[in-house]
């Protein structure tokens, strides 16, 4: 979903053709333009296989039978044959902000 924070329109975009859900992004930046988001790819209903990395400024490769790197799809990460997970946290590589202690 994209909002337009200056007329209040929103419209929808349509990452992939196969079902993907949660998607989050770095929170650090919400509110802002987005680059990349993160969902999970699901295997039936309710179970997480993987997490899968979309480039929201690329089109989708229509035509797709299953998940591949390639078009709008930056990155796979499957979780391997009978391993299930749940929705995922954005962890940056790198802390934006210190905390300093003492």
């Amino acid at each position: 979903m994209r909002f337009d924070m200056k007329t209040g329109a929103a419209s929808q975009k349509r990452v992939s053709v196969s079902a993907v859900d949660f998607p989050r992004i770095n929170e650090s930046y919400t509110g802002r333009k987005q680059w990349y988001v993160y969902c999970t790819m699901l295997d039936g209903i309710a179970k997480v296989k993987g997490i899968i990395k979309f480039d929201l400024h690329a089109e989708p490769e229509l035509g797709k039978e299953k998940f591949e790197v390639g078009g709008n799809v930056k990155g796979i990460f499957d979780l391997g044959p009978g391993r299930y997970g749940s929705e995922a946290v954005f962890v940056p590589r790198k802390p934006r902000f210190l905390v300093r202690r003492g």
